[in-house]
């Protein structure tokens, strides 16, 4: 059964990525570390349903890994808009990068896939529920990077 590695990010949803950064900033001096940017997932399996849906992330630094701050964007349904609806605000999940998401979902029974969306060009992203009890876990597979010239 394939272990997980270090923890890549914590994913931390709000209603606005600019305002929360700007209070995670000042209250708690965190600073930037990947940015901030808009992403559209087209097709994309929110619990077996497919949909598009849009979201604003930003990146700062939380000691040695990073906080991921979400915003949804646009009224699409999503694992964001989910979350706030249910009255979450804050930590929505723990981030792993691994190899392959396909060997962790197979090494495991009694999993719940959430999401399942695609990163251009080949990897990929899933938000699992049951890999550790009562918490909400993001696998990455990353893209591959094309040859060095």
């Amino acid at each position: 059964m394939p272990s997980l590695p270090p923890l890549d990010h914590i994913g931390y949803v709000v209603p606005d990525v600019a305002e929360a950064v700007t209070e995670l900033q000042s209250l708690h001096g965190l600073r930037d570390s990947r940015g901030t940017f808009d992403a559209r997932w087209e097709d994309a399996l929110l619990r077996q349903d497919r949909v598009c849906f849009g979201a604003r992330y930003h990146f700062l630094t939380l000691g040695t890994t990073d906080l991921e701050v979400i915003a949804p964007i646009g009224d699409d349904p999503s694992p964001y808009r989910e979350f706030l609806g249910a009255g979450g605000l804050g930590m929505h999940h723990l981030a792993f990068v691994v190899p392959s998401i396909d060997e962790h979902l197979a090494a495991r029974s009694g999993l719940n896939v959430v999401l399942d969306a695609r990163l251009q060009p080949d990897g990929r992203f899933v938000y699992v529920e049951g890999l550790l009890a009562g918490v909400l876990v993001e696998l990455i597979q990353m893209p591959s990077l094309p040859p060095a010239p």
